[in-house]
Parts: C-alpha cells; structure tokens; sequence
C-alpha cells in the first residue's frame, strides 16, 4: 500500500504554526513551521522596499543630472577652444579682429604714420567689420538681396570717403 502524507495546518492568531502530519489517515505527530511574517512584518517590508525604489530612482536622476552638467562644461569648453586666438592668447572677437586686421593692412598695402594712427584705423575697421558682418547675417537669413565685404576704404570713416573720393566737404553736409 502506497504512502499517503498530507498537511493539515492548526493556526492560532500569534503563534508558530503546528502542522499535524498524517500517514494513511493514522495522525502521527506535529511539525513546527516557521513562522510567516505578520502583516506588520509585510507593511514594514513594503515601505523599506518603496523607499529603496525612491533611493533608486533619486540616484538615477542624480546620475542623469550630472551627466547632462558633465555635457554643457564639455559643449561650453568645445565652443570656448572653437574661438580664434590672437597672439596675446586671448580668445573671441579680439583674436578674430587682429588676425581680420592683418589680413585687410597685407592685402591692401596699408602703413600708418605711427601706432596711435594705426590703433585709430583698427577701430574703424572694427565698426566697418561689424556692420558687414551684421549685414550678411541677414543676407544668410534672406532678408537681403546682396552680400558686403572688405575693401581698401574699411579704414576710413563716412566723412573721410565722402571728402577723399566723392569730393564733398564736411561742411557742405
């Protein structure tokens, strides 16, 4: 005849459960079983469990936030070495106007009297240099129909080129 065991489980509110074990219907003995956690044990697992995924989740967010810092100081830096520099080390607009500079005084043959002059006629060039930068912006934009560039009278102001090449005096104006 075959062996037949089946549980049978007694259960008292706070106690261990006691498992009665039967063998062909002859009850022969009990079992201690450990005991299960109560439902304060469940609750308490359940929170420490939610605040573990909070953990986790504010590492996760901590982690994508430095990440994306970590990007912005790189692009930032990428864009700071993307600027000329001049020959003192100096980035921007600066480096970019004195390399401009040399270029427009080489290309057109242009000397000055002395270093207050030529400082003078830099900063000409750099008023001169702006506006045909600021206009073929919006010639990329299509907002105008042409495009400026530098020639050998980006050194001289209005009044000067009216008075050298057009004949016409301060005065007249």
């Amino acid at each position: 005849m075959p062996l037949i065991m089946f549980k049978i489980a007694l259960q008292e509110p706070s106690v261990q459960k006691d498992t009665q074990l039967f063998q062909n219907g002859i009850g022969i003995g009990y079992q201690k079983e450990p005991k299960q956690p109560s439902s304060v044990h469940k609750s308490s697992f359940q929170v420490e469990s939610k605040i573990n995924s909070a953990k986790c989740k504010r590492k996760f967010i901590d982690n994508k936030m430095k990440l994306v810092l970590l990007f912005t100081v790189f692009i930032t830096l990428a864009a700071i070495k993307a600027q000329p520099v001049d020959k003192e080390g100096r980035t921007g607009p600066t480096g970019a106007l004195d390399e401009e500079w040399e270029n427009f005084k080489t290309k057109f043959n242009k000397r000055y009297k002395n270093a207050e002059e030529e400082e003078y006629r830099k900063g000409i060039f750099a008023k001169s240099l702006k506006k045909i930068q600021e206009h073929n912006k919006k010639y990329d934009a299509g907002e105008v129909s042409f495009k400026q560039g530098i020639n050998h009278l980006a050194d001289l102001t209005v009044n000067e080129y009216r008075a050298g090449y057009l004949g016409i005096s301060k005065t007249v104006m």
